[in-house]
């Protein structure tokens, strides 16, 4: 059996573990007999999780559909790789981030998953850079391979703030030219009656 592989499991079959209750409002990975589980006490399938557990499913992930959930695992499992003990830390970290972000929905899931890896890569980036035997060469493109990377980042959070309606699109009018018998509106435009743009 592949350790990146999800399965839907009985409760059952679940093992138990503590978990740290300064993360206790987040979900947390639990590795088990190759299976991923979802905190100690809850599985994937939305039929079998409690109402707790299903409120933490759609902060993290946006959605309560559990094909959804596997494929964004499935997915990190194989950027962050399969040492079971640093992939359960990466994965749960990513959800830690994810629940702050609350995404709404599938899109706003999948860029905030991309936003992690992106920061993953920049910050991989500056440490490649900052070994001791690294070269002129090595370090200057990997800070320029992280500076890219750190852009793009920013780009990430704001695409997120646009789709979360955060950022409000701004139109510069830079010339306005009025002729006889015109007239110009200048400040902010609630509402404009029937007759504006009819030549009336």
């Amino acid at each position: 059996m592949e350790s990146n592989q999800i399965q839907n499991i009985n409760k059952d079959n679940l093992i138990k573990k503590h978990t740290d209750k300064n993360h206790h409002d987040s979900l947390k990975i639990i590795f088990a007999n190759d299976t991923i589980y979802f905190n100690d006490k809850d599985v994937t399938t939305p039929n079998n999780i409690n109402t707790k557990t299903h409120s933490k499913l759609v902060k993290t992930f946006g959605t309560i559909d559990a094909d959804f959930h596997s494929w964004i695992i499935n997915q990190l499992v194989s950027v962050f790789g399969t040492d079971t003990e640093k992939l359960a830390s990466e994965l749960n970290a990513v959800l830690v981030v994810l629940s702050g972000i609350s995404p709404k929905n599938e899109l706003e899931c999948m860029l905030a998953v991309q936003t992690c890896i992106t920061h993953q890569l920049a910050m991989e980036s500056v440490r490649r850079a900052n070994l001791p035997d690294q070269t002129s060469e090595g370090r200057s493109i990997n800070m320029n391979r992280s500076v890219k990377l750190m852009n793009l980042f920013l780009q990430q959070t704001e695409g997120l703030e646009r789709l979360k309606g955060k950022i409000n699109q701004k139109i510069v009018v830079e010339h306005v030219t009025v002729n006889d018998g015109g007239k110009a509106i200048v400040g902010n435009i609630s509402s404009l009656p029937d007759q504006v743009g009819r030549g009336e």
